[in-house]
């Protein structure tokens, strides 16, 4: 299993998410108390969209997360997660539930506990994946804003493919997008690097609540920068302008935007 790369904190003392969503049982009730009163640094939180936003905001070195945690689109939250970060993931498996150890490890999960194990299993094997977690940087940066400058690239510009259905980075590496990825980014490039509000990008979710709209968003952008980032090395320009929505903003191109490529 490669080393994962992870904020650099005390190993006795790693600085943990415990997403505990309503209803799931999985960790002993007693385990956020037993968690600060071993020194771990814990948060708790109780829907993958809070926890998305904590990873945004702070460094974190592990998240403990139920195996049968839904997302918001209907995917396992560990796979999305894991997808989206770098994060270490200990999952928590039920004895008689649908999700094997196995199962959850294919997913993504570094780690993984049964329903039985005790607060104290569960704080060792926290503390034995953070032994393994030797990487210095955070799992999750905090997002990009306007205000910061994006890194520059090797000569050549962002632009979508002819179709629309992958992003060329500028050294032409090609990363394939979904619907809702290609419509985000298709209307950012056509904004020509002016900031478009959260709400002109909601519309191209097509999504009737306006609320989950706005959490599918922010969610998407997350995982957009992470994948971009995990499979070209490169920082992805969508950048947050401060209450204000987002802009795609190329460095490299002489334009304000490579645009798409004919």
């Amino acid at each position: 299993m490669p080393m994962i790369p992870s904020s650099h904190t005390s190993l006795s003392a790693p600085r943990v998410i415990l997403h505990a969503s309503p209803g799931s049982n999985v960790f002993p009730r007693e385990l956020p108390a037993r968690m600060v009163g071993a020194g771990i640094t814990l948060e708790l939180v109780r829907s993958s969209c809070a926890l998305y936003r904590l990873l945004l905001g702070r460094r974190t070195d592990i998240v403990l997360v139920d195996a049968a945690a839904i997302d918001d689109d209907g995917s396992p939250l560990v796979r999305n997660l894991r997808e989206a970060s770098t994060v270490g993931i200990v999952a928590g498996v039920a004895r008689l539930g649908l999700h094997s150890p196995s199962q959850v490890i294919d997913w993504g999960a570094d780690a993984w506990v049964v329903d039985s194990a005790d607060a104290d299993t569960v704080i060792a094997t926290v503390r034995g994946l953070a032994r393994r977690m030797d990487a210095v940087e955070p799992a999750i940066a905090p997002s990009t804003t306007a205000s910061e400058t994006a890194p520059a690239g090797n000569g050549g510009h962002w632009r979508l493919d002819s179709a629309g259905w992958c992003l060329i980075t500028p050294d032409e590496q090609a990363i394939a997008l979904t619907s809702t990825e290609r419509a985000v980014l298709a209307a950012l490039i056509d904004a020509g690097g002016s900031p478009l509000s959260r709400e002109d990008l909601m519309q191209a979710l097509d999504d009737g609540d306006p609320a989950n709209a706005r959490r599918r968003l922010e969610m998407l952008v997350f995982r957009l920068r992470r994948k971009v980032h995990d499979r070209s090395g490169l920082p992805l320009p969508l950048l947050t302008a401060r209450g204000n929505g987002y802009l795609f903003l190329d460095h490299n191109s002489s334009s304000p935007l490579g645009g798409r490529n004919s």
